[in-house]
Order: C-alpha cells, then structure tokens, then sequence
C-alpha cells in the first residue's frame, strides 16, 4: 500500500514555541540532563539509546536532537555525529553543553529536516526520537525524501515516536471502570477518554499508529520493520493490567493497539533515479 500523498494545508508547529524552558522542563529526560549535564539518560531514552546498533566508521545524523544527549554519547562510539534541530534554543543549550566534551566529531546545527543543509550521500544512520509526531503528514513526506537523499545507498534509519495514537482509545476504553470507581470514591470529575498532557495537544500534532508508521517506512525504504514496546515506566503489576492491558497486551495483535511506543527500523533507502 502507498503510502498516502496529501495537500498541503496544516501549519507547521512554530520553532519558536520550543523554548529554552521546554527543553529543560518539560522534555524528556530534562531532570537527568540537569543534573549530570548530559552524560546520563533518562530510562526512555537510554532505552532508545540501546537500541542504537551503531558502528565504529558510522557518520551519524540525528534529527531534532533537543538537548543533544544521545549526539554527546555517540561521539566515542563513531566516526562523526551531527546533530541538528530547527529551534534555536536547543541547538543552545547543545553548544553550551557539550562545548568542553573533547569530541572533535560532534557538531551541532539549526536545520528543517525538511531541508537538511548536507550533500547527498553524507550519512550512514539517521535517527529521530519522539520527532515525527511533531509534524505534518505532508512534512514527514518532505522529510523522508531528505532523509533518503543524505543516507548511502545502504545507509539506515531508525525512528521512535510516542504515544501509540490508538493506546490512548484503547487504554481509555480499558480503564475506564476501575477509574470511575476511583473517581467516585475520591469525589473526582472523569472524562471518558484519557486526558492529553497540554504538551500534547501544543505539540503532538500528528500521534501516528503501528500501521501509519510502517505504511510510511516501506514507501521510502526497500528493507523495514516496525515494533511496538509497552511503556511501562513505573508501573507497578496492577497499573500495567488497568492502563496497559498487561499480561494480555503481549499478544501479538494486542501489542499493535495497547503498546505505547513505536520503533521503526529501516535500511537501503529508495534512491530517486
């Protein structure tokens, strides 16, 4: 199935609502950051991070880096790492960082990824997290076209978007007992869908799903696969079967609907020409 062309109508998110306080107070993972200045992640990024089977000879790109944590660790682990962002301040408090780190081969750009300022060719991996539900359907096209373009003919992506736009129905509808009874007991309003964070709504204006996002993968690249992961952050037993539908949500189509997380895993991109 192609993966589906559209006008281009929505705005994009403002690079100027990202601010300096965004990233150090609101983002994830800025508590970590703040306190060890980069060199430890959070649990969902260092989750992020393992995932990352990067090679010693490795040019790297990363898209809307933030605060450039992950860039900073790769460096050692690389050939180069370049990390870019459209929001001034990220790309700031990056330079600020990481200016005494010693990595010789960690840059750090303000770019559109819809425009990425490299030649053809430049990059062996390319890799976004919680980015593409940030953007446009008629802007991750124009992405991927620029992340095709600066990849080698074998180069790879790997891209990680939350939350699951179908978790929170699914979750919603799978909870909503026991939180009603909650709600009663504690004298509590309670809506029937689970509510947003308002840096959802601001922000996450394209929340893709399981299918979305492998439809938009196997369009741009020859080899792919796209996994779900549950987000279990601290949870205990009894919160994972009321939000997350665990233990049942590790059957396999289960998974596609109460995972959280997406993960998408390509290779050899479809070259124009």
């Amino acid at each position: 199935m192609m993966y589906k062309e559209v006008d281009k109508k929505e705005r994009p998110v403002a690079a100027d609502l990202y601010t300096r306080e965004y990233f150090l107070g609101d983002c994830e993972g800025y508590r970590p950051f703040l306190e060890q200045k980069g060199l430890v992640l959070s649990n969902r990024l260092e989750n992020f991070y393992k995932r990352l089977a990067v090679k010693p000879d490795d040019r790297v790109l990363e898209i809307a880096c933030g605060r450039g944590e992950i860039c900073n660790l790769l460096a050692s682990r690389v050939r180069s790492v370049v990390g870019t962002d459209y929001a001034v301040s990220a790309i700031a408090i990056c330079q600020e960082a990481y200016r005494d780190s010693g990595h010789k081969n960690l840059q750090f750009v303000v770019a559109d990824a819809k425009a990425l300022p490299f030649p053809d060719n430049s990059f062996d991996l390319v890799f976004c997290s919680e980015f593409l539900e940030h953007v446009h359907d008629w802007e991750l096209r124009e992405v991927m076209k620029e992340i095709v373009r600066v990849l080698t003919p074998n180069g790879r992506l790997i891209a990680q978007t939350e939350p699951n736009r179908v978790y929170r129905f699914v979750s919603s509808v799978w909870s909503f007992l026991p939180r009603l009874i909650q709600s009663l007991r504690k004298g509590r309003k309670i809506t029937f869908l689970l509510e947003r964070p308002a840096g959802h709504i601001q922000f996450h204006v394209n929340e893709q799903t399981y299918w979305s996002v492998r439809r938009l993968i196997q369009h741009y690249f020859y080899e792919w696969r796209v996994e779900t992961y549950e987000m279990v952050l601290n949870m205990n037993l009894i919160l994972r079967f009321i939000f997350n539908g665990y233990p049942l949500n590790r059957l396999p189509l289960l998974r596609r609907l109460f995972d959280r997380e997406i993960f998408a895993y390509a290779a050899r991109p479809k070259k124009a020409g």
